[in-house]
């Protein structure tokens, strides 16, 4: 958690806090579509860092963006969709879900 505030605090507004679902951490973020990748590239640091400090590998599962706080709960499970595809995109990184599910086309099905 330490990790993360420290590369997120002068990047962007979030909020973080553990969960007892699918995911240990969970990030809500507030920024604008146009710093998607950038959000990806902090993201990606943090799994370095903390494959590094740690020696532990985090996957990092990126959800849909959203507008309405309503629409947060739909966001998340678009997270966790995208740590499924762990087995493909490999442990340790950051997975945004779309790169794995083009908009559109549903869940890619085996």
């Amino acid at each position: 958690m330490q990790i993360i505030r420290e590369k997120l605090e002068g990047y962007c507004r979030f909020a973080l806090f553990q969960s007892v679902l699918e995911a240990e951490m969970v990030v809500v973020v507030a920024l604008d579509d146009d710093f998607i990748t950038g959000l990806i590239d902090v993201f990606g640091d943090i799994c370095k860092e903390t494959k590094r400090i740690l020696e532990v590998p985090v996957t990092i599962g990126i959800g849909h963006s959203c507008e309405e706080l309503s629409n947060i709960p739909y966001a998340y499970q678009s997270a966790i969709d995208a740590l499924g595809y762990k087995a493909i995109a490999g442990k340790g990184s950051t997975i945004y879900i779309n790169d794995m599910e083009p908009v559109g086309s549903g869940k890619l099905v085996f």
